[in-house]
């Protein structure tokens, strides 16, 4: 049975279609009119015992036909018919996702097939919504809830309504990666916004997908400025302050999302508008999608370093408060070690604009500590407000007052700011130390000194002061600064130069002060400094050396002597134990006489200085100009106090000891010595006897004893010391005891330093020495000395007591029987040991020393062998003049190829001359020393005498010696000329008459005869010439002297004393006295010299140059006759001086020229100040000195010549 239903019935509504569906279910038949003939079709047919092939029908008639009229209602009444039979279509899910019923987002109709069909979810922003269709490939239908089953069947993407998180998931995947190519913008941006922050609100805040429906907005670029988009973390939020003042403009959003009036303007013209008020709300939902709204740690670091930079001062300022109320009060509460490190990071970078400080401070001294610098850091900052600035402007960094945490939080977090960001509560010590440096060597050097500045050193004080016990080191660096104040305020100077307790005269101004009273209750303070309870060694020293810097060493006025003795007192007043750190130098007053605080006195480095330890040199010493120490007295300072504080001193500052610079020595140039006169000569034997040496050992035992000091020391080796010393003491009597003062180092004289004495002891090492004056009669003055001499060799090994010098000048005038009953009467303890003396030292002369002139003799002429070790004499001179020298035989040279009669002149020897020089000569420019038993038995030539005594004759046989000789002299003209004349003048010495005495007959034709030889050899050459200049040389250098044994029977008979004249002390041959050395070489050097200055004075037209020209050629001449009659060297410039000793006619014509000329006439006429004012030497020696001058110096020059032609 078939059932019609009228087509247009089953798209009628929702109830009709239920009614029609019945009438459709009980008739089975559907009728479907309206639609054309298709095919020749009249009819399309489909029964309800077949369902499915309605879709097919309907595919096929949309498909074919054009005139079927589709509506959307119509569609949702299949559609939903379709649902609600869905199990009987599921076969044709193609052809039913091809139907174009199914209703789209915008209203259209639309197939399935192929499109991606997702339902979008409600509310939704749809403004742009055809694009995201378009971008995304799918196709957007709006939900229906009677199709969810058919739609869920064609694998429609779906969104659950009340499930937010699918919803906006949904909306990230499809709509928001496009929402930038939406148009218009501002329109799709403010809907999809508002629409993104109205539901995001409404998901899970803690699940992942929240997490990452944020993650998605954040990265989008959908916020559109100047043609670029951008992610909303791309941009800043400007209502940050930080932001606003770091940032640049173009780091913000557009100004329209901020611009209250401008967006509710732009909202009420959208229709999807819902709030007026939405405008306002825009702020947040940017910082919602990622805005940067956070001001992290790492910006805040960029952010200061970027103001470190800044140079704009307002911009500086402005922005430095921005970001130090960010630092202080940012909420880190919950994150307190990220806050502690970003307080760590930040507190070296400089960016907070320095603090001015007061203009007052800035007057005392300016801003020395980085003084341009503009911007500081939390770092070691004080705050401005700080009410200890005043002691720290110059070494520390104020902070602006606003940077001060007090502003910010509680004591609390306070503390820990301040531990963090390294910001001073209070300056360091070390700041004030530094501060205080600062100011007080500005004060010192630029600026006088004012209330202000006294006010902040009081401050200063107390705060150094009240700090120091924990601080020592630090204040070291204010030793050496000039910080303490006084003369009321006025001054500043070294701690060094202060003393807490000293009285008002005592201080040296400006060198030495005492501590003001009102600074005086910090007085601990300046002790560490440097400053001292009493005035100290060092500061005495300072003083010197701040006077000595003032006067350069030269004469000082009064003001400053008495300064100088008031340190000078200080300074040997100081404990003995300050010495012990002796300073490195010091300056100590003297002058050239040492004897009062005069107008010439001056500050001399100290090891220049000498102590004048010897009162006796006292007037000695006065023209010698040495720099002499000021007596103890002119300081009233006991000299014991004086002299231990000279000895305490250390040996780089120690002022030398008068004693240890001069030394006393005889003068013998005038007179002869000699040991043989009666007194002297029993005295030496009394204190030289076995009896008055076992004496004085007594004594010395008896002195050991009473010490109780026995015990590490040698007794036998000193008791054989004391007799040693007692045998070498030596008595000499002169007529005159003439002493004078010579330096210990260069042996040179001092000036005017002689003086006569009845008696003087000299002490070398252990010999002693005592000179007595012949006429003098003063036997206890005698006796004194040698008592002195005696106890000095007891007292170098032990103390000796007075009791002792008293029995030692008993025994000294005892007879030797009594010596023993002298001792036991004074107690002297006996002993039993009884020590024998060693033997006689000898004088051994050095290689290489000259041999004196007056032991030429000594010399054999005659051509002998030598032994090795020998002493031998060497003639080293090339030329005529003899010059001989020591020398000693090191090694023998043989000649075996020589002839025997060759080998006397061929044999050669090599000689040590001293100073490891050794030289090979030949055996004829030797000569060997006469033996001791050839001076008593006289021999010549090997023959010994006939008798004895002055005159003996010799055995000489003549043909043998002419033999000998020929043989000598024919080998000798063999060798170089200059060799030749050495063996000839050696053969013409020793055969000469007047060197043989007794055999004069023998010698004259043994003369003879060398000449003959000499003339037959030289082929007729004269040598008269040479014969008669080897004679005379002879005569000066001392070969013709008489023999020792000749010599000592006339010193027997008196021939060397009696007068004691200079020109009665040598016999008629006018040989120099004994003890001299007559130096002829010097002497005609000199004499050459003095000529040379003689013609040139007369050739002078100037008057003062002519007289000081003659005073030299005297000066000179004169020193040549003081070598030629073998006096020392003289460094004396004065004519009478040197012509003292001279012939009575030369010293006499020696004094009219030196008062002619004037007292020290070598130096009136070169200066000036030796003359009144105006005058000097030109005006002081006119024509009538130089003529006169002239004069004498010619007969002196005369006169000398003559004297040294009788001696050289």
């Amino acid at each position: 049975m078939e059932y019609v239903l009228n087509y247009e019935g089953m798209l009628k509504g929702e109830t009709a279609f239920k009614t029609e569906a019945k009438t459709f279910q009980e008739t089975g038949v559907l009728l479907l009119d309206s639609v054309v003939h298709l095919h020749g079709l009249d009819k399309i047919t489909a029964t309800l015992n077949k369902p499915d092939t309605i879709v097919p029908i309907l595919y096929y008639v949309i498909r074919h036909t054009q005139e079927l009229e589709l509506t959307t209602e119509r569609c949702n009444v299949i559609l939903k018919y379709i649902n609600q039979h869905l199990d009987v279509f599921k076969k044709n899910k193609v052809l039913l996702m091809q139907l174009p019923f199914y209703t789209s987002f915008l209203g259209t109709l639309v197939p399935l097939y192929n499109t991606n069909p997702v339902i979008l979810p409600d509310g939704l922003p749809t403004c742009g919504i055809d694009i995201v269709q378009k971008e995304n490939g799918i196709t957007l239908l709006k939900r229906n809830l009677y199709l969810e089953e058919l739609y869920k069947y064609l694998d429609c993407r779906d969104t659950r309504v009340d499930n937010k998180e699918e919803e906006i998931g949904f909306y990230c995947d499809y709509i928001l990666p496009v929402v930038q190519k939406l148009i218009p913008w501002h329109e799709v941006c403010l809907q999809h916004m508002e629409y993104l922050c109205n539901n995001l609100g409404k998901m899970d805040q803690r699940s992942n997908k929240y997490k990452h429906t944020i993650s998605l907005i954040q990265n989008t670029r959908f916020i559109l400025k100047d043609g670029c988009y951008f992610a909303a973390t791309h941009l800043y939020d400007p209502q940050n302050a930080v932001f606003k003042a770091m940032e640049s403009p173009d780091s913000f959003p557009p100004e329209i999302f901020y611009e209250h009036n401008k967006l509710i303007d732009l909202h009420a013209s959208f229709s999807c508008c819902k709030s007026s008020c939405f405008g306002c709300k825009w702020p947040e939902y940017l910082r919602t999608y990622g805005l940067r709204q956070t001001v992290t740690a790492d910006m805040v670091v960029q952010y200061t370093h970027a103001l470190e930079k800044e140079t704009d001062k307002k911009l500086l300022g402005c922005h430095a408060k921005v970001m130090l109320d960010h630092i202080m009060t940012g909420r880190y509460d919950d994150k307190e070690e990220d806050y502690r490190s970003l307080l760590q990071r930040i507190k070296c970078i400089s960016f907070l604009p320095r603090a001015g400080v007061n203009e007052t401070w800035c007057e005392i001294c300016p801003l020395i500590l980085d003084e341009d610098r503009q911007v500081v850091p939390f770092q070691n900052g004080i705050s401005i407000t700080n009410e200890m600035v005043c002691l720290c402007w110059t070494s520390a960094v104020f902070l602006p007052q606003w940077v001060d945490p007090d502003y910010y939080y509680g004591r609390q977090r306070k503390e820990m700011i301040y531990t963090e960001l390294g910001i001073l509560k209070e300056p360091t010590f070390q700041m004030v130390v530094s501060h205080s440096i600062n100011i007080c060597k500005h004060q010192f050097k630029n600026a006088e000194i004012t209330a202000d500045f006294a006010d902040v050193m009081e401050k200063i004080y107390r705060y150094l002061n009240d700090n120091r016990k924990s601080h020592e080191q630090q204040l070291i660096a204010l030793k050496t600064v000039p910080c303490v104040l006084v003369e009321n305020n006025s001054l500043l100077v070294m701690p060094c130069r202060i003393s807490s307790n000293i009285q008002q005269d005592g201080e040296i101004k400006p060198h030495l002060y005492k501590l003001p009273e009102e600074i005086f209750h910090f007085c601990h303070l300046f002790l560490l400094l440097g400053a001292t309870d009493t005035p100290s060694l060092d500061q005495f020293v300072y003083v010197l050396d701040e006077l000595h810097s003032i006067t350069h060493g030269k004469r000082s006025n009064a003001n400053i002597n008495t300064k100088i003795q008031k340190a000078t007192k200080g300074l040997f007043l100081c404990p003995l134990g300050s010495w012990k750190e002796s300073p490195s130098h010091l300056y100590l007053p003297c002058n050239k006489y040492g004897i009062g605080m005069n107008e010439d006195v001056f500050l001399c480095d100290s090891r220049e200085v000498i102590y004048r330890d010897v009162p006796a040199f006292k007037t000695r010493i006065k023209e010698s100009k040495l720099n002499i120490l000021f007596d103890s007295l002119n300081f009233g300072i006991p000299i014991d106090k004086w002299e231990e504080a000279i000895n305490a001193m250390s040996q780089t500052i120690r002022p030398r000891f008068l004693s240890k610079v001069v030394e006393e020595e005889i003068d013998t140039s005038d007179v002869m010595m000699n040991v043989d006169f009666c007194y002297g000569t029993g005295m030496m034997e009394h204190i030289q006897s076995e009896s008055f040496c076992h004496g004085v050992v007594r004594l010395f035992q008896h002195q050991l004893h009473k010490n109780e000091n026995t015990g590490d020391i040698d007794v036998e080796a000193i008791e054989n010391s004391i007799r040693q010393r007692l045998h070498n003491i030596k008595i000499v009597h002169l007529p005159i005891v003439k002493t004078f003062l010579k330096y210990s180092d260069t042996k040179a004289r001092l000036l005017g330093s002689e003086e006569e004495k009845e008696c003087f002891v000299l002490q070398q090492t252990d010999n002693i020495t005592i000179y007595i004056q012949f006429s003098s009669t003063n036997q206890v003055n005698f006796i004194k000395k040698l008592t002195i001499a005696v106890c000095d060799v007891i007292q170098d090994h032990v103390k000796v007591d007075p009791e002792i010098v008293l029995v030692l000048q008993e025994m000294m005038t005892c007879d030797l029987f009594d010596m023993s009953d002298v001792l036991d009467r004074s107690n002297i303890r006996e002993y039993t040991d009884c020590l024998t003396v060693g033997g006689d030292q000898f004088f051994i002369p050095q290689p290489g020393t000259e041999i004196p002139i007056k032991d030429h003799h000594l010399l054999k002429q005659n051509f002998e062998d030598f032994e090795i070790g020998e002493f031998v004499g060497y003639e080293s001179s090339d030329s005529e003049e003899v010059l001989l020298i020591y020398a000693t035989i090191k090694e023998i040279m043989q000649a075996t190829e020589l002839q025997s009669e060759e080998s006397l002149w061929r044999k050669k020897y090599k000689i040590d001359i001293g100073n490891d020089r050794i030289l090979t000569v030949p055996g004829y420019l030797l000569y060997k020393f006469i033996e001791l038993e050839e001076i008593g038995e006289e021999t010549v030539s090997g023959v010994p005498r006939e008798g004895s005594g002055a005159g003996c004759k010799f055995a000489i046989d003549v043909n043998a010696v002419e033999n000998e000789i020929k043989k000598k002299l024919e080998q000798a003209w063999k060798l170089p000329d200059s060799d030749r004349k050495k063996i000839l003048r050696r053969l013409y010495l020793q055969w000469h008459p007047d060197k043989n005495p007794g055999n004069e007959k023998e010698c004259t034709k043994i003369m003879q005869f060398i000449q003959q030889i000499v003339q037959k050899l030289d082929k007729g050459d004269n040598l008269g010439t040479f014969f008669e200049n080897v004679y005379k040389q002879g005569q000066r250098d001392g070969f013709f002297r008489q023999s020792y044994r000749f010599r000592r029977s006339h010193q027997s008979t008196g021939f060397y004393r009696g007068s004691h004249n200079r020109s009665d002390s040598h016999d008629s041959r006018n040989y120099p006295p004994p003890g001299r050395d007559p130096n002829s070489r010097e002497a005609r050097r000199w004499y050459r010299q003095a000529e040379h200055d003689f013609h040139a004075a007369c050739a002078d037209v100037s008057n003062v140059w002519t007289c000081f020209k003659c005073h030299q050629a005297i000066e000179k001449g004169l020193k040549a006759a003081c070598y030629s009659a073998g006096y020392a060297s003289s460094q004396s410039h004065d004519l009478n001086s040197l012509a003292r000793g001279l012939t009575s006619n030369i010293s006499n014509k020696a004094g009219e020229l030196e008062n002619l000329l004037g007292p020290s006439g070598s130096i009136r006429l070169r200066y000036p100040d030796r003359h009144n004012l105006p005058n000097i030497p030109c005006d002081a020696y006119g024509t009538s000195h130089a003529s006169e001058a002239k004069r004498l110096a010619g007969e002196i020059m005369h006169d000398i010549s003559k004297y040294i032609t009788i001696l050289c």
